[in-house]
């Protein structure tokens, strides 16, 4: 009886073991997201992903500090972005990720910012908390624009431009 135990017990383990294995994969979110370029500046950076919706530098602003950002909703949809951001450098025809400068784990304050019809919504960006100044060279900023579906959800809309840090 206790032999049978044991193997009834040991079956089960390796039984568990495999099926962890072959557990179902995350499935990608529905809708279809846009690719991250990380080739070469394009020329639709910054301009309307989502009809109707812009995201783009203001004139004048962009230090190796961080720069500001105006958002345009001209859409009958909900629309917001938070603070989350990704900074990529542009090193030989290809948009690398910025090491951050942070040691462990870090956030972004979880907060979203309306983007009202019609109206102009101007955002700060810093990003010297996290990549610190940065260096000459081009650089593509990634934000997320977050949308109502007409249905039902939310679906992350990454929105991209890209700027100059001269020497």
């Amino acid at each position: 009886m206790k032999v049978k135990s044991i193997i009834l017990s040991a079956s089960l383990l390796v039984f568990l073991l495999f099926s962890g294995c072959n557990a179902p994969k995350e499935k990608d979110p529905p809708g279809e997201m846009p690719e991250t370029p990380f080739s070469l500046p394009l020329a639709g950076e910054g301009e309307e992903i989502v009809e109707g919706i812009t995201m783009k530098i203001v004139d004048g602003t962009v230090s190796p500090q961080g720069l500001e950002l105006e958002f345009l909703n001209e859409t009958d949809r909900e629309a917001l972005f938070g603070e989350d951001f990704i900074l990529r450098k542009l090193v030989q025809d290809r948009y690398q990720d910025l090491p951050v400068i942070i040691e462990g784990d870090y956030g972004f304050e979880d907060i979203g910012y309306g983007l009202p019809r019609g109206e102009k919504v101007l955002h700060e960006m810093n990003w010297v908390w996290l990549y610190g100044e940065l260096e000459e060279g081009t650089y593509q900023l990634e934000k997320k624009i977050i949308l109502r579906k007409e249905e039902s959800g939310i679906e992350l809309v990454p929105y991209f431009v890209v700027f100059e840090i001269p020497h």
